[in-house]
C-alpha cells in the first residue's frame, strides 16, 4: 500500500478511520467480561448477573449485524457517527451505572451500533483502494486489532496496580470511543457503488441466494472456534495446575497474529499467506496433543506448557492469514454490496458461538483435551473448504 503521506487528504482520512475502527472493538469488548470479579464486589453481583450481561453484548451483536447492510444504500458517514455515537453512550452508561439494567442497556448499546461503525467504513475502504492495496490495508488492520485485544487487559491491569478504579477505564474509553465519533464526523466518504443505477435496485435477496457467500458464512462459522475459544480452552487447561503461567497460551496466540497480520500488511495475499489453513491446522493439532500429553502426564509439565504455547502461536499465524483472506474476499466477492455480504455473515456466522458452549459440555463429559480435538476438527473442515477459492459474483 502506499505511504499515506502520498495519499490525498480525504482519502488519507478514511484510511485511518477504517485501520483503526477494528481496534477500537477489540479494546472495548473485552472490557465488560474483564469486570465481572469488580460487578460482584462493587456492586453485589452475582456471577450469574455479571454473566449475563456478556450474553446481552453478544445478542445485541444480532440487532446490528442486519442494520450494518443499510451502509450499502444509505450515507455511511452518517451511519458511522450514529453508530460511533450510540458506542460512546453506552461505554458512558456501563461507566457510571449502579443498576444491573443500566449496564445492561449500555453493552446493548455497545454491542448493537458494532455493525453500523465497523460495515460502512471497511466498504468505503474496499471501493476506495485497488485490489493488492486493500490486502495490505486489511493485514495493517487486523495487525491494529490485535493490538486492541491488548489494550483492554493491559488497561484494565494498570489501573489495578495502580489502585484506580475500574469505572476509570471505562470512562477514558468512552472519552477515546467520543473522540473517534468526532473523527469519523470529519471523514469524507466517497459515493458508493450503490449508487449506480445498476446496483441501485439490486435486491438483497440476490446477495442471499449467492453460494459464495454462503461457503463464506461456513467459512466463518469453522473459523469461530480457532480464536478465542481454543485460547480459552487452551488456557484453562493449564491453569488446573500454574494458573500464573497460563496466560501464556494467550500471549502466544496474539505474537502469532501479530506476525501473520504485519506480513500481509507488508505484502498482501500472497502464495505464503494462503497456506493459513495448513497453518492453522498445525497449529490446532499441536495444542491438542501438547495439552492432552501435559494432562496425561505422558510428558514432563514444563515441555507440555512450551509445546502449547509454542503451537498456539501458529493457530495465531494460521489465523491472520486465514481471516486476512477471508476478510478480503468477504468485502469483495459482490462488487458494491460489501456491507450487505458482511452483515448477512456477521448475522448467520452467530452460530459460530455454539462451539465454546459444546466444548464446555464436552469437557465437563470427556476432558478439554477433547473439545481440542474437535477444534482440530473444524480447521481440517475449513481447509477443505478454503481448498477452492470463493467465486467473486457481478450482479445485474
Amino acid at each position: 500500500m502506499k505511504t499515506l503521506t502520498t495519499l490525498p487528504r480525504a482519502v488519507r482520512s478514511l484510511i485511518i478511520a477504517a485501520l483503526s475502527v477494528r481496534l477500537i472493538d477489540e479494546w472495548w469488548s473485552y472490557l465488560p467480561g474483564g469486570v465481572i470479579e469488580n460487578l460482584r464486589t462493587d456492586l453485589s453481583f452475582s456471577y450469574t448477573s455479571a454473566g449475563s450481561l456478556i450474553s446481552v453484548a453478544v445478542l445485541s451483536g444480532l440487532i446490528g449485524g442486519p442494520l450494518g447492510a443499510l451502509a450499502d444504500v444509505f450515507d455511511r458517514r452518517l451511519i458511522a457517527v450514529i453508530g460511533s455515537a450510540l458506542q460512546t453512550i453506552g461505554m458512558v452508561l456501563f461507566a457510571a451505572g449502579q443498576s444491573w439494567i443500566i449496564l445492561a442497556i449500555g453493552v446493548t448499546l455497545l454491542g448493537a451500533a458494532g455493525d453500523l461503525v465497523i460495515r460502512p467504513l471497511e466498504a468505503a475502504l474496499a471501493e476506495s483502494l485497488p485490489e493488492d492495496e486493500l490486502e495490505n490495508a486489511l493485514g495493517s488492520q487486523h495487525f491494529l486489532s490485535f493490538v486492541g485485544d491488548l489494550i483492554g487487559p493491559l488497561t484494565l491491569g494498570a489501573a489495578a496496580l495502580a489502585g484506580v478504579s475500574w469505572r476509570t477505564v471505562f470512562w477514558f474509553t468512552a472519552a477515546a470511543l467520543c473522540a473517534y465519533t468526532v473523527f469519523i464526523a470529519t471523514v469524507r466518504f466517497p459515493p458508493h457503488h450503490a449508487d449506480s443505477p445498476e446496483n441501485d435496485t439490486m435486491p438483497i435477496r440476490s446477495v442471499i441466494r449467492q453460494g459464495s457467500v454462503w461457503k463464506l458464512v461456513l467459512a466463518d462459522i469453522l473459523l469461530f472456534p480457532l480464536d478465542e475459544p481454543i485460547a480459552a480452552f487452551a488456557i484453562a487447561a493449564i491453569a488446573l495446575d500454574t494458573p500464573k503461567i497460563a496466560q501464556g497460551i494467550g500471549v502466544g496466540y496474539v505474537i502469532g497474529g501479530l506476525a501473520s497480520s504485519a506480513a500481509i500488511g507488508r505484502n498482501g495475499l500472497n502464495a505464503i499467506t494462503r497456506r493459513g489453513p495448513l497453518i492453522l491446522i498445525s497449529g490446532s493439532a499441536g495444542v491438542t496433543v501438547a495439552i492432552a500429553a501435559t494432562m496425561a502426564e505422558t510428558v514432563p509439565y514444563n515441555a507440555g506448557v512450551v509445546a502449547a504455547a509454542l503451537c498456539m502461536v501458529l493457530v495465531g499465524i494460521g489465523m491472520g492469514f486465514v481471516w486476512g483472506d477471508l476478510h478480503h474476499q468477504q468485502l469483495t466477492v459482490i462488487p458494491g454490496r460489501a456491507a450487505t455480504v458482511a452483515s448477512i455473515i456477521g448475522t448467520v456466522g452467530a452460530l459460530g458461538a455454539l462451539w465454546p458452549w459444546i466444548g464446555g459440555i464436552i469437557s465437563d463429559e470427556y476432558g478439554i483435551a477433547y473439545t481440542l480435538g474437535l477444534f482440530t476438527l473444524s480447521a481440517v473442515a475449513l481447509g477443505i473448504l478454503l481448498s477452492q477459492p470463493v467465486k467473486t459474483v457481478q450482479l445485474r
